[in-house]
């Protein structure tokens, strides 16, 4: 060192990015993420060990369905409006469910989180997060639903009407927990306190999904059994079909969004053009009242836009103008008169008065109209001489 200065400049040295890039989680957030995402790994780790000591042909099958699930996780289709996507696997992990239990499906379900998410987002918080949520969420799901089964097997009473009951039990509660899951950190990352009820609601129609899914799945399975490829095959043209509806709405959905959002815009800038014009404006009914006047307006009168809003407009003229522009409006809105340009005097708050231009034209509402001050007021003619 020399001084305050180091002896050698060298290059600077920029400090790598942290590979999880949480620095916009807060505590609650970050928390909630590690205890989610270590939980959902160990449970992802469970079942992974659980499917390893089957037979080698369940093993395959696990695999084709696991596969299959991912490779539906490649067309995401985003949700307007929200940062989720939906695949549409579901079908295929409920199918491994009933067949082969929740350690399959709760790999099939982390395979599918996995794909979808490294397609939809950059940030590997969300590529860790939402496979070991998913995870988490089937396999809790999974295993109460095939306690369920399995003690309704036991006592004799597990018929296919109790099969649905107990799977649309199931395909709710899935659809609660990875909603909430997920939404739950969201909600943390903005500060914002985790409200059950609304994130649910929120997202209601994904439940009917969830829903449909585990219907197809439970006829799927009560009519090919305990043969998992025909099964899977025949859920691949209905998970399409559905996907492609599902894209379709959404699309359409997106296009209404888009145009609103545009009819929004122009409606800002026509609302900014209006109030900042150089010149007066004022927008007034049909029965003569001001609907909307600009600042400009207002400075010329010496009044506020508040003060000039909601009155007639011949209430702010001169009191030997204010009968002959009444006239003239009414003459105008009542189509007996052209809309085209006069001039009358306006009274300043002050008193005196004030020569203005009036330029009006028609509008759906009533009369749009331009004030502007008018030139050398002081060598008018007297009104009313040639």
């Amino acid at each position: 060192m020399i001084g305050n200065r180091p002896a050698t400049l060298g290059p600077p040295t920029t400090v790598p990015a942290p590979v999880l890039g949480m620095d916009d989680y807060p505590p609650p957030a970050k928390a909630y993420w590690w205890t989610t995402t270590l939980v959902g790994a160990a449970v992802l780790g469970l079942a992974l060990l659980d499917v390893s000591h089957l037979d080698g042909a369940v093993i395959l099958q696990v695999a084709c369905g696991a596969a299959i699930a991912a490779l539906t996780g490649l067309f995401p289709v985003r949700i307007p409006g929200t940062k989720t996507s939906l695949a549409g696997a579901e079908l295929f992990i409920f199918l491994l469910l009933l067949v082969h239990g929740p350690a399959a499906a709760t790999i099939a379900a982390a395979a599918e989180a996995a794909v979808g998410s490294f397609r939809t987002s950059k940030r590997w918080t969300s590529r860790i997060g939402s496979p070991t949520m998913a995870a988490l969420a089937m396999f809790a799901c999974g295993a109460a639903f095939t306690l369920a089964t399995s003690a309704a097997r036991i006592e004799g009473v597990l018929s296919n009407s109790w099969l649905f009951v107990m799977l649309f039990t199931f395909a709710i509660g899935y659809f609660a927990c990875s909603t909430l899951l997920m939404t739950s950190l969201i909600a943390l990352k903005k500060g914002e306190a985790v409200n059950v009820r609304r994130i649910l609601s929120a997202n209601s129609w994904i439940g009917l999904a969830y829903l449909a899914s585990a219907a197809i799945a439970g006829l799927i399975y009560i009519y090919v059994g305990q043969f998992v490829t025909p099964a899977l095959l025949a859920a691949v043209p209905i998970i399409a079909m559905f996907l492609a509806t599902i894209n379709a709405r959404f699309r359409q959905s997106e296009a209404a969004e888009r145009r609103v959002a545009q009819l929004q815009e122009s409606e800002a800038r026509l609302r900014s053009t209006f109030t900042h014009a150089a010149v007066g404006m004022a927008l007034v009914s049909r029965d003569g009242r001001i609907l909307q006047a600009n600042d400009a307006l207002a400075a010329l009168l010496g009044r506020t836009t508040a003060e000039c809003t909601g009155i007639e407009l011949w209430k702010l003229a001169h009191p030997d103008d204010a009968d002959s522009l009444q006239a003239e409006m009414r003459g105008m809105l009542d189509g007996a008169v052209s809309p085209r340009a006069t001039e009358h005097r306006f009274q300043h708050v002050t008193g005196h008065e004030v020569w203005v231009s009036l330029n009006t034209s028609l509008f759906s509402e009533g009369l749009s109209i331009m004030v502007t001050a008018s030139v050398d007021p002081g060598a008018r003619r007297p009104r009313g001489t040639a």
